[in-house]
């Protein structure tokens, strides 16, 4: 009679914890205004950041080590003779970064190693160079170089260039590689879509639907990635791009920037200081609470409760605010959560993995329950292993009950 029972109460709760997890108004998070920076930033860790300025004659960078509250010029390009000033920056790393600059009309791609002090010479070339590193000293640049051939797609390694291109299709808005072989290019011309190559750049392909207009291209694992379209529509590959599914639209319209921590926790921004989250791999967004009705334009993250935004509050001035979260080493710790049983794969494919932090016979009736609320599979007891082979992919529920307390939590069953 006891676990009839259990069974209806667990039954009923259903359609609560749907709602509650599926249905949440507002993700409650706390900003801390920086205040106003450069556009031309890039923030490498929480307490780590530079940042570009250029003024009437030199190229200045600033970097922070101290949670972007203070900044200190490093290096300037130029002098009072030769004027300079820089056109692109990126960091990889707290130490290791790249530079497009420019000294009386001639440009350079640069790179340093020990936190912006020193940069050596990668080539001479033109100011608007794509270029993307996998690792430290090896990557592509799209560029002008006429020792080499002129334009095209070229293969720095160690100091050496090689031209690799052979079906470059041009224009090309943006370029992003995923490891030494592997990467996609956005073409910015009439003929919309997204090209990939996998043999260091001597030949593309199309990726994904002709029509694709490209926003952004996150990779955050080797094999795993996410690209959204103009349209909103956000698609996921895990085979590096060989294929892609679509995962729905993303319900932010316009959008800025999309961002992925992992493979499961993600952040996208818009007009008007909107902000989402998802928590399960992009099938579904929730509104964060924002301090600014600014549009966003960029938005990272560290950790799961560690990341920043910047927001622009005036684009004729070119004022930019940064904020950063509270929830991190800037005031309160990362929020330590008790949870009874853990998944140790999400997404999974056939199995479901899991562990528990106290005895397994406190765990009673361990179910998973579909997305629309339908119970696909029941027992009463703890086990450490769930075949999944006979689920659709998408997102489900793994639930159990501790001393009377019920608890869920989502998982991804991939394809």
């Amino acid at each position: 009679m006891g676990e009839h029972a259990n069974a209806n109460l667990m039954k009923k709760i259903i359609p609560a914890i749907i709602i509650f997890l599926f249905s949440l108004g507002t993700l409650m998070a706390q900003w801390d205004s920086v205040g106003f920076v450069e556009p031309n930033i890039s923030l490498t860790s929480p307490n780590v950041g530079y940042y570009f300025f250029n003024g009437d004659e030199y190229g200045n960078l600033f970097r922070s080590d101290d949670g972007w509250d203070t900044w200190n010029l490093i290096h300037t390009v130029g002098t009072s003779e030769m004027t300079g000033g820089i056109s692109q920056m990126s960091f990889k790393s707290d130490s290791v970064g790249y530079m497009l600059a420019y000294i009386m009309g001639f440009g350079g791609l640069t790179q340093t190693v020990d936190r912006g002090i020193t940069w050596t010479s990668i080539i001479g070339c033109d100011y608007d160079t794509k270029y993307s590193f996998p690792r430290a000293s090896f990557g592509y640049l799209i560029a002008w170089i006429g020792s080499l051939g002129g334009f095209g797609l070229y293969l720095y390694d160690n100091g050496i260039l090689t031209r690799q291109d052979s079906t470059l299709p041009i224009p090309v808005s943006s370029m992003l590689f995923i490891n030494d072989s592997v990467g996609f290019i956005a073409n910015g011309g009439t003929n919309v879509g997204t090209y990939r190559t996998t043999d260091y750049g001597k030949n593309w392909q199309l990726s994904g639907d002709s029509d694709w207009v490209i926003r952004k291209i996150v990779f955050p694992e080797n094999s795993k990635g996410f690209c959204l379209t103009n349209t909103s529509d956000l698609y996921t590959t895990s085979d590096m791009g060989t294929n892609w599914s679509h995962l729905g639209a993303i319900p932010l319209m316009p959008f800025s920037d999309l961002f992925f921590l992992d493979t499961i926790h993600g952040w996208a921004v818009g007009k008007n200081g909107q902000i989402l989250k998802t928590s399960s791999g992009g099938v579904s967004w929730e509104t964060v609470a924002s301090p600014t009705n600014d549009d966003i334009l960029r938005i990272g993250f560290f950790s799961e409760y560690i990341g920043y935004f910047i927001s622009v509050n005036d684009y004729w001035a070119n004022k930019y605010v940064l904020y950063r979260t509270t929830t991190g080493p800037w005031g309160i710790g990362e929020p330590e959560t008790f949870v009874p049983v853990k998944i140790l794969q999400n997404p999974a494919s056939s199995t479901l993995i899991l562990t528990t932090t106290i005895p397994e016979s406190e765990v009673e009736h361990l179910e998973i329950v579909s997305i629309n609320g339908n119970l696909v599979f029941s027992l009463d007891r703890f086990v450490n292993e769930i075949d999944i082979k006979s689920l659709s992919a998408g997102l489900y529920l793994l639930r159990y009950s501790v001393k009377g307390k019920v608890w869920a939590e989502k998982f991804i069953v991939a394809d």
